[in-house]
C-alpha cells in the first residue's frame, strides 16, 4: 500500500467518525434548544455517547472477528444507510427517533474506531506513525466542523432532509478509499480467543490494584466534561435570543 493511499484512508476513516460526532454534539444541541427542550434534558444527552466509554468492551470482538476492511465498509455503510433514514423522520412527531439515531450512529462510530486504530496499527511503520497521529486528530476535527457547522448551516438554509442527505453524501464520499484497501495479513495470536477467554482477561486487568478507581475517575471527569460540552451551543442560542432587540 502507497504512502498517499494511507493518508487518504486515514483521514477519510477519522474525518467519517468527526462527521455526526460533530453534528450530535454540537448542532443536535442547538436544534433541541430551539424545540424547547430544558438545558436539564439537553444535558442528558450525553448518555447518548456511552458507546465510547465501552468501546473496551467491543474491542476483543471487532479485533477478533472478520478483517478491519469487512468491519469498516459494514460500519460506514450502515452510517450512510442511518443518515437516509434520518433525512425522512417527521421531526412534527417529536425527537425520539433522533436520539434513538444518536445512539445508534455513536455505537457504529465507536466500533468504526476500534477497526480504524487496528488497521492503522498494522499497515503504518515506525517512521509514519507520527504523520498519521497528526491526520487522526485533524481530520476527525474536521469532521467535527462539517458535522456541527456546515451541517447546522445547510439546515438552516434548507430543511431537514437536506441536512441529512448532505450528512449521507459526505459519508459515502470516505467510503471510497476503503473499497480499494488490500488488508496485510497479520498472525495474530488471539484470532482464536473465546469470549469467555476475552472476559478473563479483562477481569485480571481491573484486579490490578488502583485499577477500578482509576477508570471510575476517567469516566465520571469525561460524562461531566461532556454533560458541560453540550450546552455551549444552547447557551449561545439563549445569548443570541436574549440581545436580540425587542419589535
Amino acid at each position: 500500500m502507497s504512502r498517499s493511499h494511507k493518508i487518504v484512508l486515514l483521514a477519510s476513516l477519522y474525518l467519517a467518525q468527526g462527521l455526526p460526532y460533530g453534528f450530535f454534539t454540537q448542532a443536535l444541541p442547538v436544534l433541541l434548544r430551539d424545540a424547547g427542550l430544558s438545558l436539564k434534558a439537553i444535558s442528558a444527552t450525553s448518555l447518548l455517547f456511552l458507546p465510547w466509554a465501552l468501546k473496551f468492551l467491543l474491542a476483543p470482538f471487532v479485533d477478533h472477528r472478520g478483517t478491519r476492511k469487512q468491519w469498516l465498509l459494514l460500519l460506514q455503510l450502515a452510517a450512510v444507510t442511518g443518515a437516509l433514514v434520518l433525512s425522512g423522520v417527521d421531526l412534527s412527531r417529536g425527537y425520539v427517533l433522533v436520539l434513538a439515531a444518536a445512539f445508534l450512529f455513536n455505537a457504529i462510530a465507536a466500533c468504526q474506531d476500534i477497526a480504524t486504530d487496528g488497521l492503522a496499527v498494522r499497515i503504518l511503520d515506525t517512521r509514519e506513525r507520527g504523520l498519521a497521529n497528526g491526520i487522526q486528530v485533524g481530520a476527525y476535527r474536521v469532521g467535527m466542523v462539517l458535522g456541527g457547522g456546515l451541517l447546522l448551516w445547510v439546515f438552516a438554509k434548507t430543511d431537514w432532509s437536506t441536512m441529512f442527505v448532505c450528512m449521507a453524501g459526505l459519508l459515502a464520499f470516505t467510503v471510497l478509499p476503503v473499497l480499494r484497501l488490500q488488508e496485510p495479513h497479520c498472525e495474530d495470536s488471539e484470532a482464536g480467543a473465546s469470549a469467555a477467554q476475552l472476559a478473563l482477561g479483562w477481569v485480571r486487568r481491573l484486579r490490578v490494584p488502583g485499577m477500578l478507581a482509576f477508570v471510575a475517575l476517567i469516566c465520571f471527569y469525561k460524562f461531566g466534561d461532556s454533560m458541560v460540552a453540550s450546552l455551549v451551543g444552547p447557551f449561545m442560542r439563549d445569548a443570541g435570543s436574549a440581545r436580540r432587540p425587542l419589535p
